[in-house]
């Protein structure tokens, strides 16, 4: 498996498929740059086997787009600049992995992604699902040139957003996946599951509590993501004293957590 390839394309196609818990979308990238809904699909990365056709796709290659529900994330930070040696660099990754995770299992693709030499966010995921996911879309003649992640895609453009702390919620599912960000940044990044919307009200409000007591950042901004579908509208009101950040720079409402 070509990591670089996954993860660090040198052309993002035209096309991409975000691969939800609920449901998938195809989006196609129009003349102008904006993403566009092609087609929803009743399916979901579980039974990725049912897909047997892409509405509104063009045979040739595919990107893949998957939520934070199946990564494993690890935000590591170090006193000093870790070094500018590769080997090294991961050497030292590897070892704060190894320390809060040593169970891993061994199929599994590791991407690190380094700010300012100090701050480290260690992305995991089942390398059986790369796998699936490329072999079942080249059947159908949709070779896969790039899989991305809607958290690291959004980490990445917030520092065009705001210099504020800023926090991204995506729900998909019964899984709500917070992450602080300032200057691009990640400061902080958790996992909350949910059986309910009071359950999830309630962790959620814990969560901003955290950051803001325990760790003396404020949030008071945040984005959600609405790949995988609106249900966020059904509890952004009771989270009305953080305000939502419009988002007139980016081209479309998908643009943030797409390449």
């Amino acid at each position: 498996m070509d990591l670089e390839k996954w993860f660090f394309p040198d052309q993002v196609p035209g096309q991409m498929l975000y691969l939800g818990e609920e449901r998938s979308l195809l989006l196609v990238r129009a003349g102008d740059g904006k993403w566009r809904v092609g087609a929803e699909l009743p399916h979901s990365l579980t039974d990725l086997s049912a897909v047997k056709s892409l509405p509104g796709a063009v045979r040739g290659p595919l990107g893949i787009s998957l939520g934070p529900n199946l990564f494993v994330f690890n935000l590591f930070n170090f006193e000093s600049f870790l070094p500018l040696n590769q080997r090294k660099r991961n050497e030292l990754i590897e070892w704060r992995l190894q320390r809060v995770f040593p169970d891993a299992p061994e199929d599994m693709v590791k991407t690190n992604l380094v700010y300012k030499r100090k701050t480290v966010l260690s992305t995991l995921i089942p390398g059986e699902i790369l796998r699936h996911c490329e072999s079942h879309f080249n059947a159908l003649g949709f070779p896969v040139s790039y899989i991305s992640c809607t958290s690291v895609e959004a980490i990445r453009k917030t520092a065009r957003i705001t210099d504020n702390p800023l926090m991204i919620l995506e729900q998909d599912g019964q899984l709500l996946m917070v992450t602080l960000v300032r200057h691009g940044i990640p400061l902080f990044v958790r996992k909350i599951r949910f059986s309910n919307l009071d359950e999830l009200i309630t962790a959620l409000r814990k969560t901003i509590s955290f950051i803001q007591e325990q760790q003396g950042i404020p949030a008071a901004l945040y984005v959600a993501n609405p790949l995988g579908g609106d249900e966020y509208r059904n509890w952004s009101d009771r989270i009305s004293d953080l305000n939502p950040v419009p988002l007139p720079q980016l081209a479309d409402r998908f643009s943030l957590f797409l390449p």
